[in-house]
């Protein structure tokens, strides 16, 4: 029993969660309120997501201490979100508060920092300060002779570790996203690609214009990508600097001039094994027109 919730199980209809009135409600529990990850680029709006543990006959959102939101009625075991219109560049502090009654529970408080979108960036990790936030973290590493942003090492199995890069990129003509990256992840079945069952593990680099919907920029890959890769792989070895292999993403293939796009790294692991993980460098947003030639003449790339 959960509050007023019984779990049931059944006989070919699956389990149940079944709400029966004339339990007692329990004690107020507190929202729980996920990590701050990042706004809509483009609206600058924020959702600030959290699960419900209680019933509350209403929710307060609040930010920097002011309340910027109001939620009416919310269910227990309800997965939910306030709003908040932010102004970049800006730090975030943020709780959720949820009522029933004469009684109140507050969240844990979150905090993040919303970034001006930016035209161009590099991030090498060098100095070991970055925009990327989340589970991949920036930090010296054996094998490597400056740091990179890395997952752990070996990575942990059944999880997605995801690092988002804060600053927004603005999407001008020629707009790309490049970085150089080993990574030695769980290969799939022979054959197999992303979206098939035998895809184990793998590396993805997403966009999103909304901060919600994210689309993959480039076909996400295991250590079959590279046969140095997938050597050490084969033989339980780590990663080095020897193995850096370079990428490219046209990003105007995906998303129309002048609009802000948040980017982010994925690493998906499944269940069973797992590898050394990743390591990434050197990741630079560029905007410039591509060389073209026309009538026998070159036109140079502008700055």
């Amino acid at each position: 029993i959960v509050q007023q919730e019984i779990v049931a199980a059944t006989h070919g209809r699956g389990i149940w969660s079944v709400h029966r009135d004339e339990l007692a409600e329990g004690p107020l529990l507190a929202p729980g309120l996920q990590n701050i990850t990042v706004a809509n680029p483009n609206t600058h709006i924020l959702k600030l997501r959290f699960s419900a543990n209680s019933n509350y006959d209403s929710v307060n959102v609040v930010v920097n201490g002011n309340i910027v939101d109001r939620l009416g009625y919310v269910a227990a075991g309800s997965d939910t979100f306030g709003t908040y219109l932010t102004t970049p560049p800006e730090d975030i502090l943020a709780q959720i508060i949820g009522f029933r009654g004469t009684s109140s529970a507050l969240s844990t408080e979150k905090s993040g920092h919303i970034y001006s979108a930016r035209e161009t960036l590099t991030e090498n990790f060098d100095d070991l300060q970055t925009t990327f936030f989340g589970d991949l973290n920036a930090s010296s590493q054996s094998g490597f002779s400056t740091a990179l942003l890395n997952s752990d090492h070996p990575y942990t199995n059944g999880q997605a570790a995801i690092s988002y890069l804060g600053t927004p990129i603005t999407i001008k003509t020629g707009a790309s996203l490049s970085y150089r990256d080993v990574a030695i992840v769980e290969p799939g079945e022979s054959g197999s690609v992303y979206g098939d069952a035998g895809f184990y593990d793998y590396v993805s680099v997403e966009g999103s214009s909304d901060g919600d919907t994210w689309t993959v920029l480039l076909d996400p890959y295991d250590c079959r990508f590279d046969a140095a890769w997938q050597s050490a792989y084969d033989n339980s070895g780590d990663g080095n600097e020897s193995m850096f292999r370079d990428h490219l993403i046209d990003l105007t293939a995906f998303y129309n001039t002048d609009t802000n796009v948040h980017f982010r790294f994925k690493l998906f692991a499944d269940a069973n094994t797992n590898g050394w993980g990743w390591g990434i460098d050197d990741v630079t947003a560029a905007n410039s027109v591509s060389a073209i030639e026309e009538n026998g003449q070159t036109v140079k790339n502008l700055p």
